[in-house]
């Protein structure tokens, strides 16, 4: 398990089957297994869909959100 870190504005985050797909403004899409992310730290204005939500805290995963700073938003 791992956590990722979403620091970019404007960053969506959906749900493909058994995937987490991380789409950036720039149009990179990055894809990971649901079940290799556990955590996710968000520091940025950041869209994530109620799927991803749902997937993460079901398999007792955690969503963090931080100013940019990294201090408790």
């Amino acid at each position: 398990m791992s956590t990722i870190y979403l620091n970019q504005h404007g960053t969506e985050v959906t749900k493909d089957g058994g995937r987490i797909l991380i789409k950036t403004r720039d149009g990179k899409v990055q894809q990971i297994p649901s079940s290799y992310a556990d955590c996710f730290v968000v520091m940025a204005v950041v869209q994530i869909t109620h799927g991803v939500i749902m997937e993460i805290l079901g398999n007792g995963g955690s969503i963090i959100y931080l100013a940019k700073d990294g201090s408790i938003a």
